[in-house]
């Protein structure tokens, strides 16, 4: 009987993770390793500095309704990357180049995770996995992701 209550013991701490939490917390770092740690690093270009712009506007003036540019409304892109931005200024107390580009980051390893859970019914769950990593190193959507432009969100919601 002892051993047998032994042998129960071993046999339950000897069970891993399960290999979905697993698959997922490998993507998140690898996804945090490529996406986060150059987000800060180059100057704003091309229309990022728009979006910048009307987000400051947004955290000025507080209107998260009606945006802005210059005081004039703006409404010639969607207002939601500009609130993404707005709101990590607000949570970091600063819109700067790393702060304007999270949103961006974000989308990426957002889009990663849906083609992990999104291709569960036609791949396996190493295929899942592969494809995700696939997705998260591929060289465009890695430049994509490391600018405060609205292709990344936008990429998210095509996923």
């Amino acid at each position: 009987m002892n051993l047998s209550i032994e042998n129960t013991k071993q046999n339950s701490s000897d069970k891993s993770l399960n290999p979905a939490y697993r698959d997922i917390a490998i993507i998140l770092l690898i996804a945090i390793f490529i996406y986060l740690p150059f987000l800060g690093s180059l100057e704003w270009s091309g229309n990022e500095s728009l979006r910048v712009i009307v987000s400051k506007e947004i955290v000025e003036t507080n209107s998260w309704i009606i945006t802005t540019l210059h005081g004039k409304p703006y409404f010639i892109k969607p207002p939601l990357f500009n609130w993404l931005i707005a709101s990590c200024g607000n949570l970091f107390g600063t819109i700067n180049e790393w702060t304007s580009r999270l949103p961006s980051a974000a989308a990426m390893v957002f889009t990663g995770l849906a083609v992990y859970f999104l291709s569960g019914q036609a791949l396996s769950r190493s295929g899942r996995f592969f494809a995700a990593l696939a997705t998260l190193s591929m060289t465009g959507l890695i430049k994509k992701a490391r600018t405060a432009e609205i292709d990344s969100l936008f990429i998210f919601f095509v996923t």
